[in-house]
């Protein structure tokens, strides 16, 4: 199955929060808040909110940030994590590998921008691609994966568009 990651779909941050905790512990108020900043921003980004929060939660262990990354990183879709500082004109860029952010809210920011940029979004990304350090690097991906599933460069891993799809779909249907 395609599915695009660009689009108009606002999603509550209760329906976030109730996806997550029910696939695993999560508690506290650093979910809400994330949860909270993803349904704020992903519908201004043009980036479908299940989409991007299903590969926060999948980056991130669902927020538990078991892998490399540190939850004070504020990195939730892991940009840059055991990767080497990326070099442009013979200098590293700062905050290129093991990226950190300062607060939540511009992790996020740099989250979506990271994915605008990947697909090659075709509109202004002001105030999100700019918060990418590593952005400037991947307008060599622009457009080479349009969609979640079909060909291009996500990861490593074959069915890594399949399983945040997966996941999307079952955050957009209401709980029962």
């Amino acid at each position: 199955m395609i599915v695009a990651v660009l689009g108009y779909e606002p999603t509550p941050a209760l329906r976030l929060i109730d996806y997550a905790r029910s696939r695993a512990p999560v508690a506290g108020d650093a979910l809400a808040e994330w949860a909270s900043l993803y349904a704020e921003l992903a519908p201004v980004a043009g980036v479908r909110t299940a989409i991007a929060w299903a590969q926060a939660l999948k980056e991130t262990d669902y927020f538990r940030f078991t892998g490399r990354a540190q939850p004070d990183w504020n990195n939730p879709c892991g940009l840059g994590v055991g990767s080497q500082p990326l070099i442009r004109d013979g200098v590293a860029v700062p905050n290129s590998a093991d990226c950190r952010f300062a607060t939540r809210e511009l992790g996020v920011r740099a989250h979506l921008g990271h994915l605008i940029v990947y697909v090659g979004a075709p509109y202004d990304v002001s105030g999100f691609c700019d918060a990418d350090p590593r952005h400037v690097a991947h307008r060599r991906f622009q457009n080479s994966a349009r969609e979640l599933g079909g060909p291009g460069r996500w990861a490593p891993a074959a069915d890594y568009g399949e399983t945040i799809i997966a996941a999307a779909a079952l955050i957009l249907v209401p709980a029962t």
